[in-house]
């Protein structure tokens, strides 16, 4: 939901609630996304740029009405794209990007993977529903101590 606000254009995110969750179980799963959002805090807080990223969904089962979307940030020459499935549903998407961007190597943080764009180059990603995928040109971005926690959050209050 974090980075869902942030694509569709939070200025802020505040989180509330904690004296109802005496055990911490909350907190628990919500403090490595606020680690991981605060190793992106220059990005996020730089204003969104639209350089012309193409998203093509891929066929699936269910409605398309709730798509992966994506958020471009720059800070000096570098740049962080989050990409966000508002489905509940896992979707997969091709993802072109602007010509401008070719020879840049792209890293999917969290992941083992960087991209060389080429000429006409489309990447394939694929997500969980409600899944993240960011992408950016700075490895570094990745909060260390987070690398082999996953990048799906447990729901800290499932139904019994």
């Amino acid at each position: 939901m974090a980075y869902d606000a942030i694509v569709n254009g939070a200025k802020g995110l505040a989180y509330w609630g904690t004296p109802n969750d005496p055990e911490g179980k909350a907190w628990k799963g919500l403090a490595p996304v606020i680690q991981e959002l605060a190793g992106l805090q220059s990005f996020t807080a730089a204003p969104e740029k639209h350089p012309g990223v193409r998203i093509q969904q891929q066929p699936s089962w269910f409605s398309d009405d709730r798509q992966v979307v994506c958020s471009a940030r720059r800070v000096g020459n570098d740049w962080l794209f989050i990409f966000v499935n508002e489905e509940n549903n896992a979707q997969e998407v091709h993802v072109t990007f602007p010509t401008f961007l070719e020879g840049t190597r792209l890293f999917l943080l969290y992941e083992d993977l960087a991209v060389d764009l080429v000429p006409e180059s489309v990447i394939d990603l694929k997500f969980v529903g409600y899944g993240v995928k960011l992408l950016s040109t700075r490895r570094d971005l990745e909060v260390p101590e987070l690398r082999d926690l996953g990048r799906e959050i447990k729901d800290p209050f499932p139904e019994e």
